[in-house]
């Protein structure tokens, strides 16, 4: 099934945002790309919801809110942009700031431990 594929290259890759589109291009059509000076705030607070009641959600739209990036749309099977996806994060996630990388962590080990009382964060009890 095609669908309609929203790509957002995230500031700390925008010096690779040609190497990464290209790299969609070969599993997608690219429908438009454009470059924003500014990340407004509203949607990307919109974009990360699901993690509003994370702890580090102030923190994940305090790092992207006010920054560039590089979004685009693309028509593709979703099967494939994940895969292109899993690939990208391998080659270019080494450049996710280190405290992201604490979130994307937090985030994954909250998502796998739901039934847990009580998190450990930074050596302590929250």
């Amino acid at each position: 099934m095609i669908n309609k594929i929203f790509v957002m290259i995230k500031p700390w890759n925008m010096q690779y945002s040609e190497e990464i589109l290209a790299k969609l291009d070969k599993v997608g059509k690219r429908l438009e790309t454009k470059a924003i000076e500014s990340i407004p705030r509203e949607p990307i607070v919109i974009q990360h919801s699901k993690y509003q009641k994370e702890p580090f959600f102030q923190l994940l739209i305090d790092d992207l809110a006010g920054k560039p990036c590089v979004i685009g749309l693309y028509t593709g099977t979703q099967n494939e942009f994940d895969k292109q996806k899993s690939i990208l994060r391998e080659i270019f996630g080494k450049n996710i700031p280190p405290l992201l990388l604490f979130k994307e962590m937090l985030s994954t080990f909250h998502a796998h431990n739901k039934n847990l009382k009580e998190t450990i964060m930074l050596g302590r009890n929250t």
